[in-house]
């Protein structure tokens, strides 16, 4: 029972996007997917929550929206398992042309009561979640556009342009 003062617990959390032009490439929805992939990690990082799954909302010029959802392997707020999970779903759908983009974390359990399987390779996976805090700190110090990643970059070049 939950009292007024108190919220009931959070079971989703995403994030989701309309575009002004519809995107019509596989590595324009992938750099979005990547984007918003880090906002809803952040996000879970800093409210101690790891996702059980992912739903993606995929909103095409005509049409209705379609929405996919996936169980993950184990509880995660790592943004490379979201982001890749979420394209693996766009990609069974091959949709192009979307107005809109959604991505939602599932299946929430609090990150403290999740007792993690330990890594077979245990120095990457410290290094990863090192490297995952310091960007939790920037992001939290500078805001969270600081950090954008590489592949957001490449997205925005105009093909032929030469650049990289």
């Amino acid at each position: 029972m939950v009292t007024l003062d108190q919220s009931p617990p959070l079971k989703s959390k995403g994030h989701e996007i309309t575009f002004d032009r519809p995107l019509g490439s596989a590595d324009e929805v992938q750099a979005v997917i990547w984007e918003l992939s880090g906002r809803l990690c952040f996000e879970l990082r800093s409210q101690q929550r790891l996702a059980g799954g992912i739903r993606l909302k995929l909103k095409p010029v005509i049409g209705k929206a379609v929405t996919r959802q996936t169980r993950l392997t184990a509880a995660t707020a790592d943004d490379a398992v979201i982001a890749r999970a979420a394209f693996q779903l766009y990609q069974r759908e091959n949709l192009t042309n979307l107005r809109g983009l959604g991505i939602c974390g599932i299946y929430l359990v609090s990150s403290a009561a999740v007792l993690e399987q330990l890594p077979l390779f245990e120095e990457v996976s410290q290094r990863g979640h090192r490297l995952q805090t310091v960007m939790d700190q920037l992001k939290r110090k500078y805001g969270e556009g600081i950090l954008v990643p590489a592949l957001n970059l490449l997205a925005s070049e105009p093909k032929g342009s030469g650049k990289r």
